[in-house]
């Protein structure tokens, strides 16, 4: 029974460690970029209206993988779920979703 119980706990926290993950790398690849003058200390958007700003990424040091690693821990699977995004210089993502009832 306990070994159920422990199966359990672990596979509700997987997910969670696995966003963590994600974000941690983002964090170092944003890191790796300022180190080496690629990046200011403004917030720069990295989705437009569910597109993703690869240039904008590539500036910031950070993978597809890792954004929708980052998109996944805001409960998010796809871009096209987005209408902006802003990475700041600490490798934190602002996310505003797309609203279902668009004018």
């Amino acid at each position: 029974m306990q070994h159920i119980i422990t199966l359990c706990i672990l596979l509700l926290l997987l997910p969670m460690l696995f966003a963590t993950a994600g974000a941690a790398r983002a964090w170092r690849g944003a890191k790796e970029a300022q180190e080496q003058g690629e990046r200011s200390n403004e917030p720069m958007q990295i989705i437009d209206e569910g597109i993703v700003c690869l240039h904008a990424l590539r500036n910031h040091g950070v993978t597809k993988e890792q954004l929708y690693d980052m998109l996944r821990s805001k409960g998010l699977r796809t871009a096209e779920q987005v209408d902006c995004a802003f990475l700041d210089p600490f490798g934190q993502i602002t996310v505003i979703e797309k609203s279902e009832k668009r004018p």
